[in-house]
């Protein structure tokens, strides 16, 4: 049975990866985007197992800046947070969207 993959505003297939030639070669730029996503979820998730959300803290040193990069790159909009109580924590679809394409 196939599962619907939700990474944001892009929702595939699981199955339809599997048939991704790993070098990319004859596929758009779009679908090799959403492999990318993937691989790099998969590479979070085993990471982090157990975890959804991480605070600012552990997202830059996950990717290693600074905590007052990713605190202002929130307070401008570019990285999504979830407010529980007075903490702003980070979803790992948005961290992976962070690794994947950066903050601009």
């Amino acid at each position: 049975m196939s599962q619907i993959i939700d990474l944001g505003n892009v929702k595939y297939n699981e199955d339809a990866l599997e048939t991704v030639h790993p070098s990319f070669e004859g596929i758009s730029s779009v679908e090799g985007e959403k492999q990318t996503l993937y691989e790099s979820l998969q590479i979070l998730k085993e990471a982090y197992p157990k975890k959804i959300l991480f605070s600012i803290k552990e997202v830059a040193e996950i990717i290693n800046v600074s905590y007052e990069f990713i605190r202002s790159a929130i307070l401008m909009g570019k990285i999504k947070v979830v407010q529980i109580a007075s903490r702003k924590m980070i979803n790992i679809i948005e961290l992976n969207k962070i690794i994947t394409n950066g903050v601009s």
